[in-house]
């Protein structure tokens, strides 16, 4: 026991295996946590001039009603120096003005050591490293359960530390107003350092990136209870009218940074479900793939069964991001079914358009979403089949003809439409027996989806150009290509079929339906007096570039082709010339849907025609 103030002018080391309590008279309870009466004065130890660090602790050391004030002289105020010293800050204490060049403002935690703060202070102490009030070290643990640690600095950590291996348990206390020039305002974790909150308050800390708790990959925030986050902001300034947890604040509000990449590990665990007191937890990713939902954000431990309130304690903290930054948690899971993850319900808009066969805007066809090729998985969201239909063109944001299916996550979909517009069918091909094959489209949405291409499988004759040439959208705001939609070949008889195929270019022209009504068609090629030419060879394509037939030889009648097409636009190409002409000339020509059903029409075309080039 203490009386009076006192000065240190050397370091103070407690001796291996004893068990010390520093304390201002007078003495504390049997169990060391409260004490019997408040003493007339605290008793306040002051760092000399010629001391570094105050106390060297290879003990069991326990500070309860008593002040070390570092002086904001050089030095730490106690480390942790040997294997299990434990070391517990307890009531009406308080460690203050420590100044390090290095790690561990005020406490050093050594390697295989304790640090339990039940209550006290610990502020205005700082670090040109690591931990501004505090530095765990590699398989040393901190647990916090009370007390106050406000108003600390340094590069990382400017309250906590915690090394990899190293561990930081907050139960309770507030971590408030305490900065980084780096990271983690409050709390910086190492690779493989792991912190778990289930109590306290974490307010008012900034940092340049993660003001509240920051987490690299690889390390680990063992989330539940009831933890409060209030005001943490990052130096970011935020774009021009943005705003950020609902108020216009001129920083983001970065409670917990994950400086993840898309292949890590996702840092953020909910061991529990959090209660309605643990307010709002506003979530920065680095990497735009959680918004994109290419990764979850936060797995759930086994046996948890999500409740709403741990649903709505996430917010997004992107004001950049799909989700932006309103009201709605915008998040998706599995509630209250033991979900394995928590995602942003970001995901990325995937449109097109319907057409018919001269390239008119469509409404009513019904497309759906599916997860494997032969489309008998539905895609799911919150448990239902994901469909989208074309537009009537009421929605001014939606022009008639667009198929909208809003915020996809990033991955491989396999798209079929289910109704067709009235009097149009919903396949190019049918089977020997004449059934119809169902048109199926493979979608690709995401940049890291559409790198995927070529080896085997559905995408094996895609190429990097192919995507390049039929993405459908990019987003300039995190510099990624959206999506891009491929036929699947159906034709029975064909080489690729099952294989996805570059025509049509979905992109560029939008899905086509063929019409139910149809005209017989009779093509030939004549000179320009109308005399007969043979020898000409033409491949038929519908308007979107499909093929019809290919290699037509004209005969002696000049006549190539003969047959039933649907009411549309369609282009010919002529790949060899008679002889005497010049070749490798398109042509365009109408099978019109105006005339009486059963008209034939009887289509000549001129060498002397223009060139016509599809669109």
């Amino acid at each position: 026991m203490l009386i009076g103030d006192y000065t240190l002018n050397e370091t103070v080391t407690l001796q291996t295996g004893k068990t010390a309590i520093l304390t201002t008279a007078p003495e504390t309870d049997t169990d060391g946590y409260a004490y019997t009466g408040a003493p007339d004065s605290v008793c306040t130890i002051h760092r000399g001039d010629d001391c570094g660090t105050m106390i060297v602790n290879n003990a069991n050391l326990t500070f309860l009603n008593i002040t070390l004030d570092g002086e904001n002289k050089p030095g730490r105020i106690v480390e942790n120096s040997i294997d299990y010293a434990i070391l517990t800050v307890n009531h009406g204490s308080t460690l203050r003005n420590a100044s390090v060049e290095g790690d561990g403002g005020a406490i050093y935690v050594g390697e295989k050591s304790t640090l339990e703060i039940h209550d006290g202070t610990i502020t205005g102490n700082s670090a040109t490293g690591s931990g501004g009030a505090i530095y765990v070290a590699a398989h040393s643990t901190v647990n916090v359960t009370g007390g106050t640690i406000s108003g600390n600095s340094a590069a990382n950590g400017g309250a906590i530390y915690v090394a990899g291996t190293g561990a930081a348990n907050v139960s309770g206390g507030a971590v408030s107003g305490n900065s980084a020039t780096g990271s983690g305002g409050a709390i910086c974790s190492a690779e493989n350092g792991t912190v778990s909150v289930s109590g306290g308050t974490f307010s008012a800390n900034t940092a340049a990136s993660g003001a509240g708790i920051y987490l690299p990959a690889g390390s680990t925030l063992n989330l539940s209870g009831a933890p409060g986050f209030y005001g943490n902001t990052a130096a970011t300034a935020l774009p021009a009218g943005a705003q950020n947890g609902g108020t216009a604040y001129t920083a983001p509000r970065q409670d917990i940074f994950l400086a993840e990449a898309q292949a890590d590990p996702a840092s953020i665990r909910v061991t529990g479900n959090l209660t309605g007191g643990a307010g709002s937890i506003w979530v920065w990713a680095d990497d735009p793939s959680h918004y994109l939902m290419l990764k979850p954000f936060a797995t759930v431990a086994d046996g948890v069964s999500l409740n709403d309130n741990s649903y709505l304690a996430f917010r997004n903290a992107r004001p950049d991001s799909e989700t932006l930054c309103g009201g709605s948690p915008d998040l998706t899971g599995r509630k209250g079914d033991n979900a394995a993850w928590m995602y942003w319900t970001g995901g990325l808009d995937v449109r097109f358009e319907k057409i018919d066969g001269f390239g008119q805007p469509q409404s009513g066809a019904v497309f759906q979403m599916f997860t494997d090729p032969a489309c008998s998985v539905p895609y799911l969201r919150n448990g239902e089949a994901v469909t989208a239909a074309s537009a009537d063109g009421s929605a001014p944001a939606l022009p008639q003809g667009t198929v909208l299916f809003d915020k996809l996550p990033v991955g491989t979909y396999y798209m079929k439409e289910l109704t067709a517009p009235t009097g149009y069918v919903t396949s190019i091909w049918a089977d020997n027996a004449g059934s119809a094959i169902p048109n199926v489209y493979i979608v690709l949405v995401g940049e890291t989806t559409m790198a995927a291409v070529g080896g085997a499988g559905v995408l094996s004759g895609i190429t990097a150009a192919n995507i390049s040439d039929q993405t459908a959208r990019y987003t300039a705001a995190y510099g990624l290509k959206d999506y891009a939609i491929f036929l699947i070949d159906g034709d029975p008889a064909s080489a690729a079929r099952g294989k996805a195929v570059t025509t049509p270019n979905i992109a560029k022209y939008g899905v086509m339906n063929l019409s139910t009504l149809v005209r017989r068609v009779i093509l030939r090629k004549v000179n320009s007096t109308y005399d007969p030419l043979n020898g000409a060879k033409f491949d038929i394509f519908r308007y979107d570039g499909t093929r019809v037939a290919e290699n037509c030889v004209s005969g002696a009648s000049g006549c190539f082709w003969i047959g039933s097409l649907p009411c549309g636009e369609y282009y010919l190409h002529e790949t060899q010339a008679p002889s005497g002409y010049t070749g490798n000339k398109w042509f365009t020509f109408r099978v019109n849907d105006t005339d009486a059903p059963g008209t034939r029409e009887g289509i000549q075309l001129k060498e002397s025609d223009p060139d016509t080039v599809p669109r």
